[in-house]
């Protein structure tokens, strides 16, 4: 039979680990994937800022594509500070805070890359020192855009949106609780020692 300083020793390590994992809460796996999601979103919409200049720089545009161009960088730039959330009258405008049309207003972004390049490779008109794996690059970014944009068409309309909102909600809260909590200890250990304990910080996307 087990010794009674064995059962306090695994009582006290059950309760260490306890208290770290509401100190440093980690998300739950359903919340990881809705911010992998995200992830992908910046990215695509990075990707085809990038293709839209090397267009710009590769390409022999007449005035109408270049501005169809600058349109779609601005695109790309909404759709990163959305995604980032880090202007509010963008992240909190009707049009991208409900993910059905933000998912319609991916695809659209995407169709036009598809659209616009598929045109461009027809007629020709590349200048020469293009090269075919750019025209490729291309390509692949605004179908992935696309795909971006079904996710969530598609997660909006299974009521995804509000499963994320009820996860984020609750790693917040307990984020705020461990945050509570090391600033208690923090000033518990000040008075003992002279100084205080570190608070980490969470990351910026939720």
């Amino acid at each position: 039979p087990a010794s009674s300083d064995d059962i306090e020793g695994n009582t006290s390590a059950n309760n260490a680990e306890d208290s770290d994992d509401e100190l440093h809460p980690k998300r739950t796996c359903t919340h990881r994937v809705f911010r992998f999601v995200k992830f992908l979103a910046v990215a695509a919409a990075f990707a085809m800022m990038i293709g839209q200049f090397v267009g710009i720089a590769f390409h022999l545009v007449n005035p109408i594509q270049y501005v169809l161009r600058v349109y779609m960088i601005g695109f790309c730039v909404v759709m990163i500070l959305n995604e980032m959330e880090w202007i509010s009258f963008i992240y909190q405008s009707p049009l991208l805070s409900n993910w059905v049309s933000r998912g319609v207003m991916y695809s659209f972004v995407g169709t036009i890359g598809i659209s616009q390049y598929t045109m461009e490779t027809v007629e020709g008109t590349y200048s020469q020192g293009f090269s075919h794996a750019a025209l490729i690059y291309i390509q692949v970014v605004a179908w992935g855009m696309v795909g971006i944009g079904v996710i969530y068409f598609l997660m909006g309309v299974f009521c995804c949106q509000l499963v994320y909102y009820r996860v984020r909600k609750d790693f917040d809260q307990r984020a705020d609780w461990g945050k509570r909590k090391q600033r208690e200890t923090g000033k518990k250990g000040l008075g003992k020692r002279g100084k205080k304990s570190s608070v980490n910080s969470n990351p910026i996307l939720a």
